[in-house]
């Protein structure tokens, strides 16, 4: 890894940290519009901390959960022991698994993806005490709707502001246009707001 700005990053990403460093504020000024409270924000993927960063600004405290090994190195040297920033190794899901990470891009350490494996832990989000969760923000290159199935019941209790990056790398898991857009209107949830890629959607 080497440090840049003040933050480490993997020695083979030449294109994440220019797009996520000046998307970051724009981004997290579009999720603020509509989230009410500022208690708990959970965000995956963390990849090397920005956006745990920028969301510890402005909420009590940040769940960030980040698969790749050395996006995590990063993650941990960036965020680690921040107060009010909660760092996991693994990925959200919709159950109890584990899997491989693969990046089709190596130059860019925002592309990691899942694939058949065992090498990290994949959780739903349901099986943790969450309390007062006021967003969800996802970008896990295209298992959104697995992330949403387990996080089920945390949802219809919170009924937080869901934000999730809609490029169609859902495809790849074979979740067809729109499955994600009809899984949350069926929970009462409605398109809100977009910044770039990233769709937010807002309970009733």
């Amino acid at each position: 890894m080497r440090q840049l700005d003040g933050l480490f990053w993997p020695d083979s990403d030449i294109n994440a940290r220019r797009v996520l460093v000046e998307h970051v504020s724009a981004d997290v000024d579009v999720l603020l519009r509509h989230v009410n409270g500022r208690r708990l924000v959970v965000q995956a993927g963390g990849n090397v901390g920005v956006y745990p960063l920028e969301l510890k600004k402005h909420f009590e405290m940040v769940w960030t959960f980040e698969p790749d090994p050395d996006n995590f190195a990063c993650l941990w040297e960036n965020v680690g022991g921040h107060p009010g920033i909660m760092v996991m190794q693994g990925a959200l899901g919709e159950e109890h698994t584990r899997m491989d990470v693969e990046n089709p891009q190596p130059n860019n350490c925002g592309c990691v993806r899942l694939t058949e494996g065992r090498a990290v832990w994949v959780v739903p989000l349901d099986s943790f005490p969450v309390a007062g969760l006021d967003a969800l923000w996802l970008d896990v290159e295209g298992t959104e709707l697995a992330v949403l199935k387990g996080a089920a019941k945390t949802i219809e209790r919170y009924h937080p502001v869901i934000m999730f990056e809609n490029k169609g790398h859902h495809r790849h898991y074979g979740v067809e246009d729109g499955d994600i857009e009809a899984w949350l209107g069926e929970r009462g949830y409605r398109y809100a707001d977009r910044s770039g890629n990233d769709e937010v959607w807002k309970h009733g």
